[in-house]
C-alpha cells in the first residue's frame, strides 16, 4: 500500500513541474509584452468569526448546487444535440438562432461572449444582472451544445460571481467577497482541481481571504457529485 501511494505522489509530481514550468514561461511570456493577470480588489473583507464562516458555507454550498447543474447540463445538452441534430452546420445555426432570440428576449448582450466585462463590473460596486447566473448558464448550455467552443472557464467564473452576488443580500455579506467566494466554489466544483482553484483564487483576490477561499473550495469540489467539465460519467 505504501509502494502504491509513493507512485502515486511520483506520478503527480511528473504531471505538476511541467505545469508549473508552462505557466511560469506563460507568465513570463505576457509579462514582457505587457499583458497584466487579472485581479479583482475587495473592498470589505469581513473579520473572521464564525457567523461569517457559516454565510460563507451557505454560498459555498449553493455554489455547489450549481455547479453540479450547470455540469451536467452541458453534458446532457451536448449529448441530446448531437444525438437529434445530426448535421453539424444545421445544430449551428439553430444554436445561434436560438442564442440571438434569447438576446433579444433578455434586452441585454450581457450574457454574450466570455462576461468578463460583467465580472469587473461587479467588483468596481455594480449589481450583477437580475438572475444573471441563470441566464448565463443557459446561454452556455446552448452555444456548447450547438458546437460553439468559446470556453466554459470565463462563463464559469461568470456564474460564481453574480450567484455571490445575488446571494450577498441575504446571507449578510459585502457583495464583492461573495462574488469572489461565488468564483472560487463554481471553478473548484465545475473542475474538480481543488489546489488549482485556491490557487487561481489567492492570485485573483489576494491571500487575505485564503481561510474562506479552503472552505469553498472544499465544499464546492465534495459536494458538487463526482463528475466535472472534463468528466463525462454517469454520476
Amino acid at each position: 500500500m505504501t509502494c502504491l501511494k509513493s507512485k502515486d505522489l511520483l506520478r503527480s509530481c511528473q504531471w505538476l513541474l511541467p505545469c508549473l514550468v508552462s505557466s511560469l514561461i506563460s507568465w513570463g511570456i505576457s509579462s514582457f509584452f505587457g499583458t497584466n493577470a487579472e485581479r479583482f480588489h475587495i473592498d470589505a473583507l469581513p473579520s473572521f468569526d464564525i457567523g461569517v464562516l457559516l454565510r460563507t458555507l451557505a454560498v459555498a454550498l449553493a455554489c455547489a448546487a450549481v455547479a453540479y447543474i450547470f455540469y451536467k447540463g452541458l453534458h446532457l445538452s451536448e449529448h441530446m444535440a448531437l444525438k437529434l441534430i445530426k448535421n453539424g452546420y444545421l445544430r449551428i445555426f439553430l444554436g445561434g438562432a436560438l442564442v440571438a432570440a434569447l438576446t433579444l428576449f433578455s434586452g441585454t448582450t450581457a450574457f454574450n461572449g466570455g462576461g468578463i466585462e460583467v465580472i469587473d463590473s461587479i467588483f468596481h460596486g455594480e449589481e450583477a444582472p437580475f438572475m444573471g447566473f441563470l441566464y448565463k448558464m443557459v446561454f452556455t448550455v446552448i452555444s456548447v451544445a450547438s458546437g460553439f467552443k468559446g470556453g466554459e472557464i470565463v462563463p464559469t467564473l461568470f456564474v460564481g460571481a453574480s450567484l455571490g452576488s445575488v446571494l450577498s443580500g441575504p446571507c449578510g455579506l459585502p457583495p464583492e467577497f461573495a462574488s469572489a467566494i461565488g468564483m472560487t466554489g463554481l471553478f473548484a466544483g465545475m473542475t474538480k482541481c481543488p489546489l488549482a482553484s485556491l490557487i487561481i483564487s489567492l492570485e485573483m483576490f489576494g491571500p487575505e481571504g485564503g481561510v474562506y477561499f479552503l472552505i469553498a473550495v472544499l465544499v464546492c469540489t465534495f459536494l458538487s457529485g463526482k463528475g466535472s467539465l472534463y468528466i463525462k460519467n454517469k454520476h
